[in-house]
């Protein structure tokens, strides 16, 4: 059991016919967790965890904690992560929280990370 933090890119779902004929859907989560190398991961979930992810804005921040799960396949191995619990911090998403924060007196850089308050000159007014 293991957890990744990060932003919520996207959530796609695919109706499908398992070989012995029975439907069943395949889920792909994709979350984008700002790290330097591969920074996007792709996580298959359950249905609880579909019903919530539908209800979220693309973008929203979070943790997901998931299960690594490893399938053999006429002789080769597959490994894939499996989301069994999602906790959005925010329904807000990261653009509006920088902008939120830009109206407050800070700036994001051209990665749209934020920085330090602007500051003022002694010779201009402030703006409150």
């Amino acid at each position: 059991m293991s957890e990744l933090k990060g932003k919520f890119i996207k959530f796609e779902e695919i109706d499908k016919t398992s070989k012995a004929g029975k439907a069943y859907k395949d889920r792909t989560v994709l979350i984008d967790t700002d790290d330097q190398y591969n920074p996007i991961v792709a996580c298959s979930c359950n249905d609880k965890v579909a019903e919530y992810l539908k209800a979220q804005p693309y973008g929203s921040v979070g943790t997901f904690q998931y299960n690594i799960r490893s399938n053999e396949v006429n002789g080769k191995w597959y490994t894939s992560l499996s989301i069994y619990r999602v906790d959005i911090s925010a329904t807000a998403t990261m653009e509006q929280s920088n902008e939120q924060a830009s109206q407050n007196g800070f700036g994001t850089n051209e990665k749209g990370d934020l920085q330090e308050p602007m500051s003022y000159k002694d010779d201009e007014s402030l703006p409150f």
